[in-house]
């Protein structure tokens, strides 16, 4: 058991490798569950409107996180309009203190 700590596993985006991103993701959050963590999965390229009801949450939330991980170091790009309507956003880089 982790001590109940919350994550959030990352992944999709908008580029070729979005299905590849997708399964090794799934995987890794499955793994974080069975290890006792409460895992939320968050796929990546998609626009605040559908951010926001695939995690249940309101969209200032949905945007305060995507500023968070920005002041976190990770480079978010704004891609053109999604079907909503709205920009989608997908994490473009890490932060450099993740790749030492």
């Amino acid at each position: 058991m982790t001590g109940g700590k919350d994550v959030m596993v990352l992944m999709g985006g908008v580029s070729c490798e979005r299905e590849v991103s997708l399964v090794s993701g799934k995987a890794v959050s499955a793994a974080l569950a069975k290890a006792g963590y409460k895992v939320t999965d968050f796929d990546l390229g998609r626009d605040i409107a559908a951010l926001s009801a695939e995690l249940g949450w309101q969209a200032h939330t949905t945007r305060a996180a995507l500023s968070r991980l920005r002041k976190a170091g990770y480079a978010i790009e704004k891609l053109a309009p999604g079907k909503h309507g709205g920009p989608r956003y997908r994490l473009s880089s890490p932060p450099a203190w993740l790749a030492q």
